[in-house]
This record gives structure tokens, C-alpha cells and sequence, in this order.
């Protein structure tokens, strides 16, 4: 951030910088670009439309991938069997961004001028995470410099043998406050002209990551320490894959921490990322662990309206049961459930009295919640999926009556079917062989 060279200015990798809609400080068009390869010929009539800057990304995606591993040849085949769809979307998205970021100067230069020309101004702040690896760029963007081609800037690419000692000399010099990301050098620590400079540290995957400063106390003063989260089962089974749940199964919600939900939700779905919520549960059946979910008290607690929402929902698989997801919901719609919520917040304004849930889909409505939940609302969404809105007066049932619902369900879908959907004993299982009998008679040997 400086003043004087015109406020917020960024600087990313030169390759990245070029597919950039004018909100970012100039037309794309006036680089010229210009695809000089037959596998992006077909792209060039879009340089002189608005979705010229997807163009720009589109053919820099396919320059990422080689035909020769399984996964980048499946996401080339789906990125040429419909261009014109991606090269909007992804020129949406551009300008999209452009707009959240006005005020914002790109600018396609080399990265150690622009530093050094910062770095003489006290009023001045410097962020950087430079490369650690030479020709990474290069290898990741081959096309680019080939087949992508424009007329101006052109920037050289940072050599990290010659260039990354000047770049820890200058910045930690630095008349402007500067702060640099870097990781551990592989069995000797910290390099040695950073030592002492470092103001925040991590690990991740397995190597230390740090944030140093040319100026540390000044940074010790503001940087908070992050409460990690100690991600953990809890003390109850989860419910074995073949588990038949009957009338008589009993259901039970008790909350849980964060770090006991997200064990569950990154067991079942393969690490979300962050979903925070006010409260976290789980839903047991017969004291085994069905699901995980968490939920928004908010509203009712500031008396906006009897809204209660739930943030995420995860259930465990199970061989028997193809749609175990509508159990855990009933369980959470039911009028025990809102009896329980209520019970949390005692110093809530309004009673509990109306169930919402939020998900992304790619389909305007999701057939698991009918019946269960009504759709309220849906919205499309830039990349082609649906924002969708469900939500439900509280079911005036108990977690008994909540199972026995479900139950009914299994029993009517596969009345109507004629599939088996976990209900009774499998009509499809083989027959036990039949125990021996002795014949009468016979000797035993």
C-alpha cells in the first residue's frame, strides 16, 4: 500500500496478470493476444468480444494439462466438448472479480523493481510470496510464451538462484514495512538472512511455514495466535454398514464440539473446509452415531423470528441403506428436536418454530428432501449450479414417531418400485442352506 505510487498496488506472476478484464487497469485487447497454435485457432474470433479475457483463461487452463495423465485428459475432453459455455463462464467470473477488486492497480512489471522501487518509502507496505523453485511457471503455463502470445509487457521470469537473495536483501532493508512468506529450507532451518525476522508460524504438509518481517515487534503487536481445532472421534460406535434400524430403534441428539463434528463431515465428505456454526450435534440411533450436523441459533436468540438454521448435515454410509440422509432430517425436524434447541437457549426471545437449510446443487431442486423439506426459493449461480433455500415448519412427531415416518417411507418406495430399500429382509439375499438331517436308519460313520 503506497501512497504515493496510487494507493492499493498488486503485483502477481506476469503470466497470471495478462487475463485480466479492464476493471483491473487496462483492456485486455490492448496486449494484442494472439493464439499462434492449432489447438487454440479456434479461440482467436473471441479476442475481439467481451469474452475475450475467458478466451485468455480458457486456453491457459488446457496449457496446464497433458493428454498423457488419465484425470488431465478427462478435464480437457469436457472443456472442448462445450467451449462456448466455459469461456462465458469463465469470463463472468473475471469481471466478477475485477468488480470486487476496483481501486486495486495490476500492473505487469518485474516483481524485484517494483520492490525495490517500494521499498525506500517509510509509508509504504510490501507483501510477498515469491517462488522457491525455478522454471515452476514456465512448466506450469508451457503454452504461454508458444501458443499465447501478446505484444506487451514482457517481464522476466524470476530466477530464484540469482534473484531470491536480493529480494530477502531488499525487502528486510526496507524503509517500508515488508513482510515475506517462506517456508524452511529442507534440514537447515530458516535461511540465514531471515533469521530472527519471523513474526508467524505453521505447519503444514508436513514443513514449516513462516511470515517474516523487516520490522518485527511492530507485527508482534497485531498478529493473533489461531486456536487449532483438535479434530477427534467421540466416544459412541458409528452405525455399522448393515444395522437394521426397527420400530423400536431409539434416537437421541446431544451436542458435540467442532473438532468431534469435523472428524465425522471430513470422514464422510472428504475435507470441506471451514463451516463454523453456532452449535455442533450428533444424531445416535440405538447409541450408534448416524450423523453430524450443525446449526444457527441466531435469530431466535435476538428475537428476529422463530428461524432456526442448519449450517451442514453429514450421515455415515451404510450398505442397507441407500437414502439414510432422510432419517438424520426427520430426526432434525421433528418437534423433539425444536424442544431441544429450545432448551439450549433459554434466554432466546422467540420459540423455536421453523427449520431452513441452504445447499448447492446441480439441479434446481434435490429429490432427497421432498416430502421433508420445501423448497423455498432457488437461484442460479454463475458456474451453472443452483443456490437452493429449504425449510420446514417442525414435524409434529417425536424421534419415535421421526424413525416410524422414515420407515413408512422405505415401506411405500419399495411397495412402489418393487426395490429394496433396506426395509424387512432382503428378498434379493441368498437362501441359507438348510441344516443336515440325519437319515433315519443310517449308521453314523
Amino acid at each position: 500500500m503506497n501512497p504515493h505510487l496510487g494507493g492499493l498496488q498488486w503485483n502477481p506472476q506476469p503470466l497470471l496478470l495478462h487475463a485480466r478484464p479492464s476493471g483491473f487497469g487496462g483492456d485486455i485487447r490492448e496486449l494484442k493476444v494472439r493464439f499462434e497454435s492449432e489447438q487454440f485457432g479456434h479461440l482467436q474470433d473471441w479476442l475481439d468480444t467481451e469474452h475475450a479475457v475467458g478466451a485468455v483463461l480458457y486456453a491457459m487452463k488446457l496449457s496446464q494439462w497433458t493428454r498423457e495423465k488419465h484425470f488431465h485428459r478427462v478435464m480437457m475432453e469436457e472443456l472442448e466438448r462445450d467451449p462456448e459455455r466455459y469461456i462465458q463462464q469463465l469470463s463472468e467470473k473475471a469481471w466478477a472479480m475485477a468488480e470486487k477488486n476496483k481501486g486495486i492497480s495490476f500492473e505487469g512489471r518485474d516483481m524485484l523493481e517494483h520492490i525495490t522501487e517500494a521499498a525506500s518509502d517509510p509509508s509504504a507496505i510490501i507483501y510477498c510470496n515469491p517462488p522457491f523453485w525455478s522454471g515452476g511457471y514456465e512448466k506450469m503455463f508451457q503454452a504461454v510464451g508458444t501458443s499465447i502470445l501478446w505484444k506487451d509487457p514482457k517481464v522476466p521470469y524470476f530466477e530464484v538462484k540469482t534473484h531470491l537473495d536480493t529480494l530477502y536483501e531488499t525487502m528486510m532493508g526496507s524503509e517500508a514495512l515488508s513482510l515475506l512468506y517462506r517456508y524452511a529450507d529442507n534440514g537447515s532451518g530458516i535461511h540465514p538472512l531471515l533469521e530472527g525476522k519471523s513474526v508467524f508460524g505453521n505447519q503444514a504438509g508436513g514443513r514449516d511455514e513462516f511470515v517474516c518481517a523487516n520490522r518485527p515487534p511492530e507485527l508482534e503487536m497485531v498478529v493473533q495466535h489461531r486456536s487449532d481445532t483438535e479434530v477427534a472421534p467421540m466416544g459412541a460406535p458409528m452405525l455399522p454398514p448393515d444395522y437394521e434400524i426397527t420400530e423400536d430403534s431409539r434416537a437421541a441428539i446431544q451436542p458435540i464440539t467442532r473438532g468431534q463434528a469435523f472428524y465425522y463431515r471430513d470422514l464422510w465428505a472428504h475435507k470441506l473446509g471451514t463451516t463454523r456454526s453456532e452449535w455442533y450435534f450428533v444424531v445416535l440411533i440405538d447409541g450408534y452415531v448416524l450423523g453430524v450436523f450443525g446449526m444457527m441459533f441466531n435469530r431466535v436468540i435476538t428475537g428476529q423470528n422463530g428461524e432456526v438454521f442448519e449450517v451442514f448435515g453429514f450421515n455415515c454410509p451404510s450398505d442397507r441403506y441407500p437414502r439414510l440422509n432422510r432419517l438424520l432430517m426427520r430426526v432434525i425436524t421433528c418437534r423433539d428436536a425444536a424442544a431441544y434447541y429450545q432448551s439450549l437457549i433459554p434466554s432466546a426471545l422467540l420459540e423455536v418454530d421453523y427449520f431452513k437449510t441452504a445447499c448447492i446443487a446441480d439441479v434446481p431442486d434435490v429429490k432427497a428432501n421432498r416430502g421433508i423439506l420445501k423448497r423455498l426459493w432457488s437461484k442460479p449461480r454463475p458456474d451453472g449450479r443452483h443456490h437452493i433455500m429449504y425449510g420446514t415448519p417442525f414435524h409434529d412427531v417425536s424421534y419415535q414417531g421421526a424413525i416410524r415416518k422414515w420407515l413408512d417411507d422405505l415401506k411405500r418406495q419399495q411397495k412402489a418400485t418393487g426395490r429394496w430399500f433396506g426395509y424387512g429382509p432382503d428378498p434379493n439375499a441368498p437362501a441359507e442352506p438348510a441344516e443336515a438331517q440325519p437319515v433315519e436308519g443310517k449308521a453314523e460313520e
